[in-house]
């Protein structure tokens, strides 16, 4: 219950109130083997991001992987969480505009309750 609280009314509340809205879109491909065809599908959820610079990401990933990033943004686990949707690599973040996608994440996630995700970003 306490990194519930956490996750939703600091770390979301914080974001919700100084982030910018974005969409995270998952991307779904199934094939049916008696059709021969494929297809595709997306979901999307509406999320809240704070864009940090990028020498922050060094914190948290290596330099080899970082140098792929284009952004490097926090999200809120509040979002994700009501919608049950887990974050992945390759998912797909709209940030206005700019298609970018997941090249790496790490959840910040004590007792094993993400509460925000240090996401870094490349363009798609």
């Amino acid at each position: 219950m306490f990194y519930e609280n956490l996750r939703d009314n600091t770390a979301g509340s914080l974001i919700t109130k100084f982030g910018r809205d974005a969409t995270l879109r998952k991307q779904t491909n199934a094939y049916d083997p008696t059709t021969g065809l494929a297809t595709n599908s997306n979901s999307d959820t509406a999320v809240k991001i704070l864009t940090l610079p990028m020498s922050k990401a060094r914190d948290t990933f290596s330099e080899e992987l970082v140098a792929t990033f284009d952004q490097f943004v926090i999200m809120s686990a509040q979002q994700t969480a009501a919608a049950g949707v887990a974050l992945a690599t390759n998912d797909i973040v709209l940030i206005g505009s700019e298609v970018t996608r997941v090249v790496a994440f790490t959840p910040v996630e004590p007792a094993g309750i993400a509460v925000i995700y240090k996401i870094g970003l490349a363009r798609a």
